[in-house]
């Protein structure tokens, strides 16, 4: 990104736990499209996002990303 864009000042550790996060949550995406067949848009996009979400945030929380723990500090379970 830094080549394409100018320099960010993010570590290349840090964007590739990100992509990671990002592509394995997709992945749980998928994968609930598959299971849920062909229905109206709206209704796959809550059903897909979701668990696509929920799967980012614990990804990144588990990677040690400090925004997510800033985040989930903030959630009172």
């Amino acid at each position: 990104m830094n080549r394409r864009i100018g320099h960010t000042g993010l570590p290349v550790n840090y964007l590739a736990r990100l992509w990671a996060a990002a592509l394995l949550a997709a992945g749980v995406g998928w994968g609930v499209r598959v299971l849920m067949g062909h229905h109206s848009p709206v209704l796959m996009a809550i059903v897909v996002l979701g668990p696509y979400g929920v799967s980012y945030f614990v990804l990144t929380l588990a990677m040690g990303i400090e925004e997510s723990r800033a985040l989930f500090s903030r959630i009172h379970l």
